[in-house]
């Protein structure tokens, strides 16, 4: 298999994505509540001829739409079960705008401010907010239900539990199967010695895939939402063997355990398949944060090609005079949950048709490095086709950088965690970048440090962590272990 068919079937092993629906209902919110000020503002405009929403005018427009808001979400607008079913959503839509006209009125009576407010302008913006929130719901629960049909919407989760544990996993997967729903599914059962289970006549509705390891590999060609542990609680060694082999891929885990641990009792509690669970590892990032992570890397990355335009045509054409050889370079790199993709980078060596092949990495002085591209790796320039890695989804701005394959293999194998470090996209700069750890990794120690700021990023991703990266970046662009 060539290194483009292998990127391809990684992509392709990765479709459809999941589409949690909270992030839906928590658009829709934002949604309704833009058409709620957009009316305002157009009634203003149809009732005086102008927008003026200071004073008692712009009071009265938030209070409505604060209380159409809470009021929205009271009645079950945002209900999960009828986010595609257009009819009820219209119905509570008509009664919510009636609570609001209704409890609008009693507060106008009440302070003595009705004959304030001009009753045309309330009229309009009723009539024009319910017009169109009214107007946007079939469309809205079209694409839902296409969705759904897709299998987008659905949670696909894998039972992980120890042959110890074999009579509760079938006790549990019972219950799952009576009580089955169409927003999740189980997949498959993993456990930590599957044949052994197989010779005690393990009995289950679904298939067993495997052992842990099997686990995190099915993982990585899948699209799985979670993992639902079933582990001993009086043997803390073989749970925390297997938390840590869970840990390695990016998903919630919940544990079912006949005892909850006290180091467990500050963690959210569900319930699933009858029985109470508790999330002891989280996703890196929410739904919400996906999206707040993915917008920011389109905007910066765009902007940043637009400026950086000229200065890459330049360095294109400072590459092609020094040295014969195309002018990118790309290697297979593992990317968010270990999956491979192709890296660019501007070439900084000596062109070898079997590049892709070597292991070592560069070092002070290497006889491979060109002219132009000594120039471009001290000063991170041979970085900026990584852009549109950005833009293509494969890597973020911020986070672990991508190791080689190679390096992969290698790492994972002699650093515990290693791996856990793609549980989030790698990115064009990070957290162990600023704090000095770029370039080369001679030694397992420095690889070890560097591991450990990727897998704290991950951990405590936020958006203002992410601005503080890029700040610290730009200093660090010439620096002395780049080469």
């Amino acid at each position: 298999m060539t290194t483009s068919d292998t990127v391809l079937s990684a992509r392709e092993a990765a479709r459809p994505r999941a589409v949690d629906a909270t992030l839906i209902i928590g658009s829709l919110r934002a949604f309704d509540l833009l058409l709620l000020i957009v009316n305002g503002m157009i009634a203003s405009y149809a009732r005086f001829g102008y927008v003026d929403l200071t004073g008692l005018p712009g009071v009265v427009l938030c209070l409505v739409v604060a209380i159409a808001f809470v009021t929205f979400q009271q009645i079950g607008v945002y209900e999960k079960t009828i986010l595609r079913r257009p009819f009820i959503q219209v119905r509570r839509l008509v009664i919510g705008l009636l609570i609001v006209a209704a409890i609008a009125m009693a507060i106008g009576y009440a302070t003595k401010t009705a004959g304030s407010v001009s009753r045309l302008w309330i009229g309009l913006w009723l009539a024009g907010a319910l017009s169109s929130l009214l107007a946007a719901r079939i469309p809205i629960a079209s694409i839902v239900s296409g969705l759904d049909a897709s299998g987008a919407l659905r949670r696909r989760l894998v039972i992980a539990g120890t042959v110890r544990e074999l009579t509760r996993i079938e006790r549990l997967l019972e219950r799952w199967q009576s009580a089955s729903s169409d927003d999740e599914v189980i997949e498959a059962v993993f456990l930590d010695d599957p044949g052994l289970a197989q010779a005690r006549n393990f009995r289950s509705p679904y298939r067993l895939g495997g052992s842990f390891d099997d686990l995190v590999a099915y993982a990585q060609r899948r699209r799985l939402d979670g993992v639902l542990a079933v582990l001993p609680a009086h043997d803390r060694s073989l749970s925390a063997e297997a938390i840590e082999k869970l840990g390695l891929v990016p998903l919630d885990v919940d544990l079912i355990a006949a005892e909850l641990d006290e180091d467990w009792l500050d963690r959210p509690v569900s319930t699933q398949g009858g029985q109470p669970a508790v999330r002891i590892i989280s996703k890196p990032l929410t739904a919400t944060e996906v999206l707040i992570k993915r917008v920011e890397d389109l905007c910066v990355a765009l902007l940043a090609l637009i400026v950086l335009a000229p200065a890459m045509l330049l360095i294109a054409l400072a590459i092609k005079v020094d040295s014969p050889g195309p002018v990118l370079f790309r290697q297979l790199r593992h990317g968010f949950n270990n999956r491979p993709f192709l890296v660019f980078k501007f070439r900084s060596m000596h062109h070898r048709p079997d590049v892709l092949a070597t292991v070592a990495q560069a070092t002070r002085q290497d006889a491979r490095v060109t002219r132009v591209g000594r120039v471009l790796r001290s000063t991170s320039l041979d970085e900026l086709p990584q852009l549109f890695n950005v833009l293509q989804g494969d890597m973020s701005i911020v986070g672990p950088r991508p190791h080689a394959v190679e390096h992969n293999d290698h790492f994972s194998k002699v650093i515990a965690r290693y791996l856990a470090r793609h549980r989030i996209k790698p990115g064009i700069t990070g957290w162990a970048q600023v704090n000095g750890l770029r370039g080369e990794t001679e030694t397992i120690d420095k690889m070890r440090e560097r591991i450990r700021y990727d897998l704290y990023y991950a951990d405590h991703w936020m958006l203002r962590f992410d601005l503080k990266i890029m700040i610290l970046t730009l200093p660090m662009l010439i620096h002395r272990n780049a080469y």
